[in-house]
Formats: C-alpha cells, sequence, structure tokens
C-alpha cells in the first residue's frame, strides 16, 4: 500500500502494517502548497512486464493538467521520473527561471505551450533539450489529462496520448493521436469511457467504440462544490469526481468495470457496457447509509457505508489474487475490502414497446430469458460482505408553498406532544416535522425527528454547535418592514440553535446585526471557500423553556422563547414574516455529517463552516400568524 513517497506492506490477518522503504525523495512534486504540484497522488500500473507509477487525478477532478510517469526499480525499491507531457506552465520543471529562459530564446510563450518529454538519458531529470513543445490550439484542452490506462496511454479530451516506443530501460517515447470522440480512460475490451458527455442535453458517462461510435450513455453530472450535495434517489448519479479505479471480476457476470466517487459519499460500480451495477458505498441521503463511527475493530461490517461530503483521493483496486480493495476514512486511513461479487447476474431478454405504449395507451411487454434480482454490492472492512436489495423509495413529501401558520396557543404546556398547536406539521422529507405557535409572551417552537441521530453535542465552543454534533435551529426575521427578497441579513434577522451539551439543553442566540451588542458578544469565521460570515451577537440564550424527549435515533424538542428576548414584537393576526427550520444530523454526538432545511435546499454541506453559520434570509419560507 502506498501513501505519497512512502509503502507499506500489511498483514490483513493479523491486522498489522509497517513501513517498508521510500519510493522517492523528491516530495516537491507531490506537495499540496507547492504551486506546480502534480503527483498529489499515484497509482501502480504492470505494463510488459515492468511496474510504473502514475500521477491519476484522484484529488476531485477526473482529469489533471498533466502526465506523469515514474519506471519502478525492483532492486532499489525506487522510481525514476521517466516521462510527462501536459501544460509546460503546469509543469514545475519548465515554469522556472532556467525554464522560462529557454522558451524565450525560442520565442515561445509558456502559458500557450503543451510539452512531452522523456527521459532519454535514463538520469531522471527533465533536461530542457529532451523537452518537444506545441503550441496550444484554442480548440484543444491539453488540460484534460486522465488517468492511465493498461497501455500506460492516456486519453486528453479528444486527443490519446499512446507510448510509440520503449527504451531499454523501460522509458517510454509518446505521441499523439486525434480521436474522433473526447474520452478520459480507455480499457482493455476496447471500450472509451468519457465523463460530463452530453446526451440530449444533459451530462452523461458515456462509452466508445475506436471507431467514435457511442455504444451507450448514462444521464449523470460532475459537479465539485462541497456545498451542495444534490438529492437521493435511486438511479441518480451526481456530484461525479472521477474514476477511483478498475478491475475485471474472476466471478459473477459483471465482467469488466469502473468505480466512480461522487461528492456525496458514493462509489458507484459501472460496468463497462454503460450499466449502473450498484453501489460500494452510499450516498449521505440515502436512508440506509452509516458512517464509520468512533469504534474502529478488523473485521467490521461497514454494509452501507457512505464517505460524505468532500472525500477526496479516492482509490479503488483488484489484487492479483482477485480481492478488491478501497481507501476511504475521512480522519482515518482505512483500508477496506469489498465482497460479493459472484451475486452479479445479467438479465438477457426483450421490450417490446408498441405505438400504443409511446401514446400511453399500454403497457410494454418483458420478456427474460433469466429471472435475477438486483443487487447492491457494499463495502466491508475484513470478511463476510452483504449484498443488500436497494428499496423503492417513496417521492419526497413536497413543501409546497413553504409558508408555515403560526397558531395562538392557550394554556401552552411545554412537553414534546404538539397537542396543544390546531395547525398541520410541516415536513423535511420522512426525517423531521415542525410546528410553530405563540401567545402574548412567548414564541413556540416543536421539532421531532426520525433518523437524525441523538440530540447530542461535544461541543465547548458555543458559537460553533452547528458543527460539533446535532442540533436543530430556525431562522426567523423579526422586523416585518425587511425587505422579503433581501439575500443579505440586515437587523431582526436571527437564528435559534437547539441542542443538549453533557445532557443539558442550550439555546444559542445569533444576530448578524445587534446593535448596541457587547464587543465580546461578536463572532466572525472565514475560509477560503466560503468567505467571511460575521455575526455582531453570538451569546446563550437566557430564559427559555426547553424539554425534549430523546432517543437512540429520534428525538422531539419544544421551547418556549420569550418573545421580548428575540425582538418579537407587534404580532398580530395575518403577519407575514421571512422564516425557515431545520435539522443537523449526527451519528454518535461528535461530528454534524448532515443539514436539512424546510425551504432552503441549498443548504445541504456540512465543510464549509461560514457557508453553514451565514444567513440568506432570500432562502427562506414565511411564517404567517393565525
Amino acid at each position: 500500500m502506498y501513501y505519497r513517497e512512502t509503502a507499506f506492506k500489511i498483514n490483513l490477518k493479523k491486522g498489522t502494517h509497517k513501513l517498508t522503504h521510500i519510493l522517492s525523495t523528491n516530495q516537491g512534486d507531490s506537495q499540496l502548497y507547492n504551486p506546480h504540484h502534480f503527483r498529489m497522488d499515484w497509482v501502480p500500473l504492470r505494463v510488459k512486464g515492468r511496474k510504473y507509477f502514475t500521477n491519476a487525478p484522484l484529488l476531485f477532478r477526473y482529469f489533471q493538467a498533466l502526465g506523469a510517469v515514474y519506471v519502478y526499480n525492483e532492486r532499489t525499491k525506487s522510481v525514476r521520473f521517466a516521462a510527462a507531457f501536459g501544460q509546460a506552465s503546469r509543469f514545475g520543471y519548465l515554469n522556472n527561471d532556467a525554464g522560462k529562459k529557454y522558451l524565450q530564446e525560442k520565442g515561445k510563450d509558456i502559458n500557450k505551450q503543451f510539452f512531452m518529454w522523456s527521459d532519454m538519458n535514463g538520469n531522471g531529470k527533465v533536461d530542457l533539450t529532451e523537452v518537444k513543445f506545441k503550441e496550444r490550439k484554442a480548440d484543444n484542452r491539453y488540460g484534460f489529462i486522465g488517468r492511465f490506462d493498461h497501455e500506460l496511454g492516456a486519453m486528453g479530451y479528444n486527443l490519446r496520448f499512446e507510448v510509440d516506443r520503449f527504451l531499454r530501460d523501460g522509458t517510454p517515447i509518446y505521441r499523439e493521436r486525434k480521436m474522433p470522440f473526447k474520452a478520459i480512460y480507455k480499457f482493455p475490451s476496447g471500450i472509451y469511457v468519457n465523463f460530463n458527455g452530453n446526451a440530449y442535453g444533459k451530462s452523461a458517462n458515456e462509452g466508445y467504440d475506436a471507431k467514435g461510435k457511442r455504444l451507450w450513455f448514462y444521464h449523470a453530472f460532475y459537479d465539485i462544490s462541497g456545498l451542495d450535495a444534490g438529492p437521493w434517489r435511486p438511479g441518480y448519479c451526481t456530484n461525479q469526481f472521477g474514476i477511483s479505479g478498475v478491475g475485471k471480476t474472476h466471478v459473477g457476470d459483471l465482467g469488466e468495470f469502473f468505480v466512480t466517487h461522487a461528492n456525496n459519499g458514493q462509489m458507484n460500480i459501472w460496468s463497462t457496457d454503460g450499466l449502473l451495477a450498484g453501489h460500494i458505498t452510499l450516498h449521505q441521503r440515502d436512508p440506509r447509509a452509516k458512517r464509520l463511527g468512533g469504534a474502529f475493530k478488523k473485521g467490521t461490517r461497514y454494509d452501507g457505508l457512505t464517505l460524505g461530503q468532500e472525500h477526496f483521493h479516492h482509490n479503488f483496486g483488484q489484487t492479483t489474487d482477485n480481492r478488491y480493495f478501497f481507501v476511504g476514512g475521512g480522519d482515518i486511513l482505512g483500508l477496506f475490502e469489498v465482497k460479493g461479487w459472484e451475486k452479479f447476474k445479467r438479465i438477457g431478454g426483450t421490450i417490446n414497446i408498441t405505438s400504443a405504449v409511446l401514446k400511453g395507451k399500454g403497457s410494454a411487454k418483458v420478456t427474460r430469458s433469466t429471472v435475477t434480482k438486483p443487487t447492491e454490492a457494499t463495502g466491508t472492512k475484513g470478511k463476510g460482505a452483504k449484498v443488500i436489495r436497494s428499496p423503492v423509495a417513496r417521492p419526497a413529501k413536497a413543501a409546497g408553498t413553504s409558508v408555515i401558520k403560526a397558531s395562538f396557543l392557550k394554556n401552552a404546556v411545554v412537553d414534546g406532544s404538539g397537542r396543544e398547536y390546531a395547525q398541520d406539521w410541516v415536513w423535511i422529507r420522512r426525517l423531521a416535522r415542525f410546528k410553530m405557535g405563540y401567545d402574548a409572551k412567548n414564541l413556540y417552537l416543536l421539532w421531532q425527528t426520525r433518523g437524525a441521530g441523538p440530540l447530542k453535542n461535544i461541543g465547548d465552543d458555543y458559537r460553533r454547535y452547528f458543527k460539533t454534533g446535532a442540533s436543530v435551529d430556525v431562522m426567523l426575521s423579526t422586523n416585518p418592514a425587511a425587505r422579503h427578497s433581501r439575500n443579505k441579513p440586515v437587523a431582526g434577522d436571527i437564528r435559534i440553535l437547539v441542542t443538549y451539551v453533557e445532557g443539558k439543553p442550550v439555546a444559542v442566540l445569533y444576530r448578524p446585526i445587534a446593535l448596541g451588542a457587547r464587543r465580546s458578544e461578536a463572532w466572525k469565521v472565514s475560509t477560503p471557500a466560503g468567505g467571511v460570515a460575521s455575526f455582531q451577537q453570538v451569546k446563550i440564550l437566557k430564559g427559555v423553556t426547553i424539554k425534549a424527549v430523546r432517543g437512540k435515533n429520534k428525538y422531539n424538542v419544544e421551547m418556549a422563547v420569550p418573545r421580548k428576548a428575540i425582538g418579537l414584537k407587534n404580532v398580530r393576526r395575518g403577519l407575514k414574516l421571512r422564516m425557515d427550520w431545520g435539522v443537523i444530523s449526527t451519528t454518535e454526538g461528535n461530528l454534524s455529517i448532515a443539514r436539512d432545511y424546510w425551504a432552503n435546499k441549498q443548504a445541504v454541506g456540512v465543510t464549509d463552516e461560514p457557508t453553514e453559520a451565514r444567513l440568506q434570509p432570500k432562502n427562506w419560507g414565511y411564517v404567517k400568524f393565525q
């Protein structure tokens, strides 16, 4: 098992590992903070009896700016840099003082050059006299280099970079060939696979033969946004990163396949003839999805595991003795074995579609030569993987017009039951439901959840409780004069978050604009991706009454908030204000793993703190007081 320049020997029976050797002492090529790094991930390949290492796009894209090849020395257990091709401006061995001077003397602009280099003298160094340059045309995407394949070739948009010949020391010499299609990978069967293609106006994964005939397509979407995981439903594929690995099953009917990873926790299994065969890991919003948890033990079953969002550096592989593994874990490095491949069975037969069917007046006749049940491969750590069937999902209940009715309550009792509320529940799918009420002194809020984990939070910073476990919250405008279409918060816009810390209920009040607040109550958070979210006041909300009925994976929580404490004045029948409510889920109470909101369907990501903290009133729904 390889991690950057290091090699580890894994003993699966004993559950032990040890560092055995260092492949390279040149760490600059793989440094994230090196502006010209190109080897964040690499994978081994065996071609013509020789072992190579190649860089691979396993971060969050299916392509890379350049391809790099290293020859492995079996005696010294080290690698020699042997070949590379791609954007000259992204190659640190060219984009330096010596390289720029060399190109300037030849009248070439480094930003317009595509390069091809092979280590002709075998010294493992990029000698400028060994490099060939070609000016990049506007219609050629030379930066779209895919993963290296079984021939040590790589696709680059509509170009193929293939080995013309090998030197005696294993150094590959490359040539460029234009193809009649776009692709990112070539399989031993001769099928080429493409990501982010176009099929009837929608993004699709595609399969082509060598002549450019499209053999199949499947509508699937590529998206690297860490803030939008996309909805879950059976067969729907979105937020794809790239190819995690490839293989050919030794049992069952799946045959040649590839695995993709997505920014929603899924690792999907695709046959090279276009079938979405199953999932190794699940979408984080799949009702069957499970997180790793905090206990790790060799042989533990992880059926239904989801890797969550921003699980970068995805990798899947098949060993020479036909075992299948993937690397995952987030804040731990886990090696998981995938079993159950013998369960894949193909269905043969015909589907007869008549003109009556197309007109909606009949049904298609299906004839199958074999009857088998669809299966789904799931990841495990250790032995005995279970193969489970995908359930038929009922459509999520829509939020309707996104208006909540808040009824006037007489003799309100805060007990979590909601018996005194006259209006109907409003729902977030099958996850949670909510009611709201008021009287002369208080605002009443009631959440009931199923499947969001325990109402538990281990956080030691109340301002960040939305990151450190479970919570429920409400976002509300208390200013009737505020413009409903505003995107940025104004005075009167608040957020109230409720959770349990050390077994006690706590409520936190967030005010982006809070005139007269203490300087010590101000708080802001920032990231390079999400920018800055600022609050003039974040404090523990005093004087509230909170009652929760808590279970292992469900809870009811009700709260009475003094209207005076949040600035909610002059409530009258017919008053309409902006508001939203939500649930932040956890597995064990130590980490927020998902957030769901009734009105703001964009608020789903849990990987960018300022975005999760920020108030966006234009995305809220409404509350109407009855």
